[in-house]
């Protein structure tokens, strides 16, 4: 079970026009990453292209369902209730 607060969450999220950026970075008290969100266009054989997240690092990449704040929000409140 993590800790609250013991983890940092760091939130991008910008609407260019027409197009939407976002990074959700999420890291423990020592900045290690735990799962960063983004859409940034690179994994394009993933099922949810352009939605991805890395896990553990950025070599681990998976796809995501979680694609805004709010998803990404319950989807931490879930892992630190366990």
């Amino acid at each position: 079970m993590l800790n609250v607060l013991w983890s940092k969450l760091f939130i991008k999220d910008y609407n260019f026009s027409s197009e939407r950026k976002y990074s959700y970075h999420w890291a423990d008290r020592y900045g290690k990453l735990i799962i960063r969100w983004d859409n940034a266009p690179h994994w394009h054989q993933l099922t949810t292209f352009p939605h991805h997240k890395h896990i553990g690092s950025s070599e681990r990449v998976e796809p995501s369902l979680e694609i805004d704040l709010n998803a990404v929000l319950m989807f931490i409140k879930r892992q630190i209730s366990d």
